[in-house]
């Protein structure tokens, strides 16, 4: 599982958790290695990987 967090930070609350293949739409903001989910959520983009036709 995959924590996601409020901000772009280890520091910041979880506030759910993304399972291994789970689609989610994202932004094309990055900072501090993590990239802004919908809904001012963020995660990791060492596990972030872009579907099929994306580049975010």
């Amino acid at each position: 599982m995959l924590n996601v967090r409020a901000g772009p930070s280890t520091a910041d609350r979880v506030v759910g958790r993304l399972v291994q293949s789970q689609p989610v739409t994202a932004q094309p903001v990055v900072q501090n290695g993590f990239r802004q989910l919908d809904g001012a959520r963020w995660a990791s983009v060492d596990y972030l990987v872009a579907a099929s036709g994306n580049t975010c």
